[in-house]
């Protein structure tokens, strides 16, 4: 089923395990340990994503909900260029191999 599909994104979630970060650029489990990362965060030229699962998709919306950047992937890290990006926030959804959806909170600085 598709939820949402905005210049060329679309959202197929059909997984009922979704996590959200409002300003965190680390999200930990139930043990200390770093389920994701995404640093740094503000960012400039680029944002590394971290995860303990690999990741398989990663999309980033603003904040009006068009999909500015979308990719598939298959790897625990990634690097996203967002230097094209206008200053402001962005909301990047990380879905990784286990079908959990992460979504935080990414700040894009100016300079």
């Amino acid at each position: 089923m598709i939820v949402r599909q905005t210049i060329g994104c679309s959202d197929t979630t059909t997984s009922s395990r979704h996590l959200v970060s409002d300003a965190s650029e680390s999200i930990t489990g139930t043990n200390t340990e770093s389920i994701l990362q995404v640093y740094p965060n503000p960012a400039y030229n680029e944002v590394n994503v971290t995860s303990v699962n690999k990741i398989t998709e990663i999309t980033i919306t603003n904040v009006v909900g068009q999909c500015v950047h979308s990719q598939t992937c298959n790897n625990s890290s990634v690097q996203i260029n967002i230097a094209q990006l206008p200053a402001g926030v962005y909301f990047m959804k990380v879905m990784d191999e286990t079908g959990v959806t992460t979504v935080v909170r990414v700040v894009k600085s100016g300079q």
